[in-house]
């Protein structure tokens, strides 16, 4: 071992290369001691015989930095280090533990060009920021007890996650259909909503109890930027009050849901040892400030994970992500094309509506929907709320949203709904039949995508609808009815026509207003 003060004094020749020899020793053995050198110099190397540690001195010569163990060349771990919002990293190490389940949106500065590898104890959500704290995908990350992140400091406080443990097949499709709410088959307003129904494709408004709320749901164009989300949304659902809701006392429950059909799920695994865990997250815009539930309910199990996220600011997109662990209780997810998991956005809910178990799944089924600090979103006619980027996906990491395109989402959604001439066209053509009589014509009527069930089908007006033969010019119809329902068509007849000749093909066909339309229904 060998330190010096690395200072030459002014004596005769012998001591002076003595002093000179001294020095020397101590560099060659990196001023190797149980102590730090008494006199220290930026980019100092000490080796650091009493802790096994090979140190080097900062730029600012204020502090030593730890570079790796003297004995085995290994990285030191440093102190566990306690979640917080701005994460306390400090330079005594390069491996380090955190602790506690406060979630992350920024990492101290400890110089450009720094790694930290940080393990952690628990749960722990890290918010993307495309300058401060960047994550793949722009999504945001909630950590796995025992989940590993890399992060390396590109420039003064900003962090880039450039490697993780987790396994690779922690992210998948996301399972919301229409969550950017690009499709609108039943159009793209629906106004005065007194009573559950489906809007925009996939997104049921649902009204139970004793309600005085009114609403309007359309389809909007207010979305989060791309400097926001990371992507381009072009489409949000919007929830105008137009009616207040007052609640009080009762079991009145207003809310938004999504329905994943079961076989969707099957492969989570609930209701067993090792279920998976899954990531929620969406954007949010709201008039009112304040704490809203969202719920997960299995239906086969009647079983309900409720927890709560919080609006901070009003009238600002936010984006919201919830880590739903695996239920291993209850009964498993039946593998059928029945209601796998619902996602419930929850608007307003009475006092009996409400439950004392979050972030747990409970058994208490369809009567508890949000927490006593569910905030009433309806309670003044200048309330509105903006949701977009729904999306449900296996893990725990939330990546940025999926887009799989007009034609594939379109394709989803008409499993469940699809609506003939959806586009209002005035030439529209619904199929070819054959006339049996001169008054009436019966034919097969196809489904574009093959239903999730029998479905119901209705129509606009049967006066909607003309027929016409080769021969002659459209004639109207007084009735339109189907039989012998399938998921794949069904028997219609054409009756009230006239002229028409039997035997001959007869094609059914908008009577050119445009409004003809055939709505086949197979939602959950």
């Amino acid at each position: 071992m060998s330190q010096d003060d690395m200072n030459v004094a002014n004596s005769d020749g012998a001591t002076v290369r003595a002093d000179i020899n001294s020095q020397l020793g101590a560099i060659v053995t990196s001023h190797s001691g149980a102590t730090a050198p008494s006199t220290t110099f930026a980019f100092q190397l000490w080796a650091d015989t009493a802790n096994n540690l090979m140190k080097i001195r900062n730029t600012g010569n204020s502090a030593w930095i730890v570079l790796f163990k003297l004995s085995t060349g290994g990285f030191e771990q440093g102190a566990d280090i306690a979640s917080a919002s701005a994460l306390p990293v400090l330079a005594d190490g390069l491996f380090n533990d955190v602790t506690g389940t406060t979630g992350v949106t920024s990492i101290n500065t400890l110089g450009v060009g720094v790694m930290k590898i940080l393990q952690h104890d628990a749960a722990v959500t890290y918010t993307h920021h495309p300058t401060n704290l960047v994550l793949p995908k722009g999504g945001d990350i909630t950590t796995v007890a025992g989940q590993v992140l890399a992060f390396y400091e590109y420039a003064t406080g900003d962090w880039r996650l450039v490697s993780s443990s987790i396994p690779a097949d922690v992210s998948g499709e996301n399972l919301v259909i229409n969550g950017n709410m690009l499709v609108p088959q039943r159009g793209a307003s629906f106004a005065a909503l007194t009573a559950s129904q489906y809007t925009i494709d996939c997104m049921q408004w649902i009204d139970t109890g004793t309600t005085a709320a009114v609403v309007t749901i359309t389809q909007d164009t207010d979305v989060p930027t791309v400097a926001e989300a990371g992507i381009k949304f072009m489409n949000s659902l919007k929830i105008d009050t137009t009616t207040a809701e007052t609640l009080g006392s009762g079991d009145a429950a207003l809310y938004l849901s999504h329905k994943i059909e079961a076989q969707n799920v099957t492969f989570f695994g609930h209701g067993a040892s090792g279920a998976l865990s899954a990531t929620l997250s969406f954007w949010f815009k709201s008039t009112k400030t304040g704490i809203f539930t969202v719920n997960v309910d299995r239906d086969d199990a009647s079983e309900k994970y409720s927890t709560e996220f919080t609006v901070g600011t009003t009238d600002t997109w936010e984006k919201h992500t919830v880590t739903i662990p695996g239920d291993t209780s209850g009964t498993a997810i039946a593998d059928d094309n029945g209601i796998g998991l619902d996602l419930q956005f929850m608007m307003a809910v009475g006092a009996t509506g409400t439950t004392s178990t979050a972030d747990a799944w409970n058994a208490s089924g369809a009567t508890e929907l949000a927490t006593a600090n569910q905030v009433n979103l309806l309670d003044n006619t200048a309330n509105n709320v903006f949701i977009t980027g729904i999306q449900y996906e296996v893990g725990s990491i939330a990546n940025r949203f999926k887009v799989p395109g007009i034609a594939i989402e379109l394709y989803k959604c008409k499993r469940y709904f699809e609506r003939l001439n959806q586009g209002g066209f005035a030439a529209n053509e619904f199929g070819t039949i054959q006339a049996n009589s001169t008054t009436v014509a019966r034919g097969t009527l196809y489904t574009e995508v093959e239903k999730r069930t029998s479905p119901t089908i209705t129509i606009s007006a049967a006066s909607d609808f003309d027929v016409v033969q080769a021969s002659g010019s459209p004639v109207a119809i007084t009735g339109l009815t189907f039989a012998a329902i399938t998921p794949l068509n069904s028997k219609l007849a054409c009756t009230g026509a006239s002229g028409l000749t039997a035997g001959h093909a007869t094609r059914l066909i908008d009577d050119g207003g445009g409004n003809a339309y055939i709505d086949i229904s197979a939602e959950l």
